[in-house]
Parts: C-alpha cells; structure tokens; sequence
C-alpha cells in the first residue's frame, strides 16, 4: 500500500524579505470599521496570495483565524495601493512579538518591487 503525500497548503509560492521600509497593520470589523490603532509592521516574506508579518507583542492585539485587517502600504509605493483588505491565517507569539501570516483578499497580479 503507497500513501499520497499530503496536499500542498500554499497555493503560492513565498520569496522571502531581508529588508524593506515597514508597513502598517490595523485591526478591522467585519464592517471594515478600524478596532486597532494602526501598528508598524516588518514583512518577512511575500507570494501573490499573502505575506508573513512582524509585529510588536507590545501593541499585538489577541487575533482569531479568519480576523479582517487592512494593510496600509503607502510606504510600499510597488504595490499599487496605499490600502489592502486581507485575513488572517495564523499567529506565532513569542516574548518581543508576533508574527502574523495573511491571506490578500485578492491575490495580487505580480510581486511588487519593495523599497528598503
């Protein structure tokens, strides 16, 4: 008997950040009224279909699976919007901070060029 290997769970392929200017994280209702202050944000990595974030335990509020939030990425003029609707997927806490993993509302049509 042979098994099937399990499925791939990304559907997109991550690149991986070494440096870019941060970015903004707020917390949303399902109205898209804000329920955070907006909060710096380092990306870690990037695909079409999400990114991975880093943000301070400090200001991390609790999140669920499935939490609406709203990037503002004025400070990544590459995207092609200063904002971008996105859930999330999961959250890893450690002592200094969280790091967030996010699905885009929308996938994007090709990776942005950041700027460091």
């Amino acid at each position: 008997m042979t098994l099937d290997p399990p499925p791939a769970r990304r559907e997109y392929p991550r690149e991986p950040i070494t440096a870019c200017r941060p970015i903004a994280v707020q917390v949303t209702a399902p109205d898209d009224a804000p329920t955070s202050p907006w909060l710096p944000a380092d990306i870690l990595d990037l695909s079409l279909g999400g990114v991975c974030l880093l943000i301070s335990a400090d200001g991390a509020p609790g999140l669920e699976p499935g939490q609406a939030l709203t990037l503002d990425l004025r400070s990544q003029p590459g995207f092609g919007v200063e904002r971008l609707r996105c859930r999330l997927i999961w959250e890893v806490r450690s002592g200094f901070g969280a790091a967030l993993g996010l699905s885009f509302e929308e996938p994007l049509a090709m990776l942005p060029a950041l700027q460091a």
